[in-house]
């Protein structure tokens, strides 16, 4: 008989799943093993923090989270850290591009970015990549200059507002 705990994860897993598998995917180019290496890793960390989730964020944003710090330290590990700030622009516009379809919703629904880089002059690299991904909608931009982002050695982090067709 299963208890609470195992079918409350199921539960997240079965929802979730594909989205990590997408993201996983994204991050590691299309390697169908490498990816499923890195989900496992994922619902080994959800299933182990479980019971530490306080829910100041939806699942789906915590294991976001999850998922992306797990697929850098992945790239980090394999001496193949993405080591340029266009590059890492383009993982995370891919992972948002990712997250949004999961949601049945997609990029030209965005309405607002926040861009936090550790160098402001960084922009004149990043805005031609934002552009490219927001060629129907234009949203409203701001750019944050910050001295640390989330995860060592990341210079840039996004965030994006989305609204949803009714």
């Amino acid at each position: 008989m299963k208890n609470s705990r195992t079918e409350h994860f199921e539960t997240i897993y079965h929802q979730h799943q594909p989205m990590v598998l997408q993201m996983c995917l994204g991050f590691v180019k299309g390697d169908k093993d490498i990816a499923n290496d890195l989900l496992q890793e994922v619902f080994i960390s959800v299933w182990n923090n479980l019971e530490k989730f306080k829910g100041a964020s939806t699942y789906k944003t915590w294991i976001y989270r999850i998922t992306v710090n797990t697929c850098l330290q992945y790239i980090k590990n394999e001496k193949k850290e993405i080591n340029d700030i266009e590059k890492q622009t383009e993982f995370i516009f891919e992972a948002i591009d990712s997250i949004l379809k999961e949601a049945d919703s997609s990029l030209d629904n965005v309405v607002k970015t926040v861009i936090y880089v550790k160098d402001v002059n960084d922009f004149s690299k990043i805005s031609p990549i934002r552009n490219k991904y927001f060629e129907k909608s234009k949203p409203v931009s701001t750019l944050v200059e910050i001295s640390n982002t989330v995860r060592k050695g990341c210079d840039i982090e996004i965030e994006v507002i989305a609204i949803k067709d009714l």
